[in-house]
């Protein structure tokens, strides 16, 4: 066959391999590819840690992780109901899914820094006892 032949199927030795077009599917037989997707995929988990830990370290970041939970209603109860006041229940479940929001929201961020998610909630949550200020010797 000749090197204009479009049936030949033989890979060209000599040809500079490049990078893939975006959106084709991952080749298992592609080591160099897979092997730097499993170091960005590494730097993105180390970086997103990081990331968790310095918010939750910080006073400020867990007052506003705090006002993230509220908007998502961790503190509501409600129950719907129509304008005469008889109970809604679609309301009612609506506003238990925007809730569920918020308890997943605290559990997926309990599970990253158990620690500075208790600090945040000692501070911040009124059903948490808080910490009594130490007496001044004498």
């Amino acid at each position: 066959m000749n090197d204009d032949d479009p049936l030949d199927l033989e890979p060209d030795q000599d040809a500079e391999q490049t990078e893939p077009e975006p959106g084709t599917p991952d080749s298992a037989a592609d080591g160099r590819r897979i092997r730097q997707q499993r170091r960005r995929a590494e730097l993105d988990d180390r970086e997103s840690e990081e990331w968790w830990r310095a918010t939750f370290a910080s006073p400020v970041g867990r007052r506003e992780m705090w006002k993230l939970l509220q908007a998502a209603g961790i503190m509501d109860a409600r129950f719907g109901a129509t304008p005469n006041g008889f109970p809604d229940p679609h309301a009612s479940f609506f506003r238990a899914g925007v809730k569920s929001v918020s308890d997943h929201f605290l559990d997926q961020w309990t599970i990253r820094d158990f620690e500075g998610v208790r600090m945040m909630r000692v501070e911040h949550d009124p059903r948490f006892p808080k910490p009594k200020p130490e007496k001044a010797k004498r």
